[in-house]
C-alpha cells in the first residue's frame, strides 16, 4: 500500500493555487496586455456569434469561468508576427510557437508573471470561428466528448468544424451550428447549446 505524505500534499495544493490567478486577476492581466497589442477584448460571445476580424477573445478557463486559473488563453481573429510580439513590453521569450499559437510568458505591470496561450484564426477560416471557439475554451474531457459523439453518429469534429464521411464541413462557423448539427436525433433532446461555464466537466 502506498502512503501519501499528507503534510507535503497540503504544503504542494497551497503553493499551486498561490501560483494560480483569481478569475477577475486573470481578466484584468489579459485585456491589459490586449491594450498594449492594439487588439480589444470582445467581452462576451453567444451561441450564433460569427467572425470578427483583429478581435481579442478571452478563452479556457476564463471563458469557462473557473475560480482560479493557471494559464490565461486568449484567442485573436488575425495573424500575429512573433518579432512583434517580443517587443510589446512586459513580454518575456516566446516558449512556443507555431501556426496558429504562440506561447510565452508575461510579466504584468503589478509585477506578476504569468504564462500566455495565444491562438490565431485568421480571415482566411472565417468558416471555423465557432468550432475553434469551442476548442480553446475546453475543457478537454468536454472537446473530448463532443468528439467522441460526432464519431458514434459518423462524422468528424475538430477545430475546425464538423465534417461529415465524405469530409465536406457541416458545420463551424458558429457554436450554435456544431451543437445543432452534432447530434442525431436520439441525441438531440436535451442537448442544446452549451454555456461555457458548463464545459468544465
Amino acid at each position: 500500500m502506498k502512503f501519501i505524505d499528507i503534510e507535503r500534499f497540503i504544503t504542494e495544493s497551497k503553493t499551486a493555487e498561490e501560483d494560480k490567478l483569481s478569475l477577475k486577476e486573470g481578466i484584468k492581466l489579459a485585456k491589459e496586455l490586449m491594450k498594449k497589442m492594439g487588439l480589444r477584448v470582445v467581452d462576451t460571445v453567444g451561441p450564433s456569434d460569427r467572425y470578427k476580424p483583429n478581435k481579442a477573445y478571452l478563452v479556457g478557463s476564463i471563458r469557462r469561468e473557473k475560480t482560479h486559473i493557471g494559464d490565461i488563453d486568449i484567442l485573436v481573429t488575425k495573424k500575429l508576427n512573433p518579432q512583434d510580439i517580443l517587443k510589446v513590453e512586459g513580454v518575456e521569450d516566446l516558449t512556443s510557437r507555431g501556426d496558429k499559437q504562440i506561447f510565452f510568458d508575461y510579466t504584468a505591470d503589478n509585477g506578476k508573471t504569468f504564462p500566455i496561450n495565444i491562438w490565431m484564426l485568421p480571415k482566411e477560416q472565417k468558416d471555423s470561428f465557432g468550432a475553434f471557439m469551442m476548442h480553446t475554451t475546453g475543457s478537454h474531457k468536454n472537446n473530448m466528448l463532443l468528439r467522441m459523439i460526432a464519431k458514434r453518429n459518423g462524422n468528424k469534429l475538430n477545430q475546425y468544424g464538423l465534417f461529415n464521411k465524405a469530409n465536406e464541413q457541416i458545420a463551424g462557423d458558429t457554436e450554435e451550428s456544431v451543437y445543432s448539427n452534432l447530434y442525431t436525433k436520439k441525441w438531440t433532446e436535451g442537448k442544446p447549446w452549451a454555456k461555457p461555464s458548463d464545459r468544465n466537466k
